[in-house]
């Protein structure tokens, strides 16, 4: 994987946007790939990376281990398949031209992921979800809502 490609895979992890990663997020990217795993692995791992030991990773640290590391593990590589799955199923719920869906597409979105909630839940969600636009999700406001509801 290329250095801009696991830059804004490091940016979709940082999920404050703070330019750092905390254990919070560490673990909530584990989950989304559907690796469980004990707390204390999980702790150890965040350790081995976060080489400065200051509770966060950066992106030195994270390019860094990815160098000596990260050719063998295939985590990134499964988020980033992952990652374009979301981007795939997202723009194709979306109309022509416009990156960005409505309620509908919002529940197509779910369906082709395996969700399926009632009516009044869609709703619900749809309408307490923050966005700029409250008539439409764009595909990052879709992955910010969808990176909480896997950590909750």
């Amino acid at each position: 994987m290329d250095r801009s490609a696991l830059l804004e895979y490091f940016k979709l992890i940082d999920q404050d946007s703070n330019g750092l990663i905390d254990r919070d997020e560490f673990h909530c990217m584990l989950k989304t790939q559907g690796l469980q795993r004990a707390a204390d692995v999980v702790a150890r791992a965040f350790d081995d990376i976060d080489s400065d030991r200051n509770g966060l990773i950066d992106q030195a640290e994270f390019l860094q281990w990815w160098g000596a590391h990260g050719a063998s593990l295939s985590t990134v590589d499964a988020s980033q398949t992952t990652l374009r799955q979301l981007k795939t199923t997202f723009a194709e719920s979306t109309p022509k031209q416009q990156e960005m869906v409505d309620m509908e597409g919002f529940r197509q979105v779910l369906a082709s992921l395996g969700q399926f909630p009632s009516a009044s839940d869609l709703r619900l969600t749809f309408s307490e979800t923050p966005r700029k636009d409250s008539r439409y999700f764009t595909f990052d406001e879709f992955l910010q809502w969808w990176l909480q509801q896997v950590q909750e």
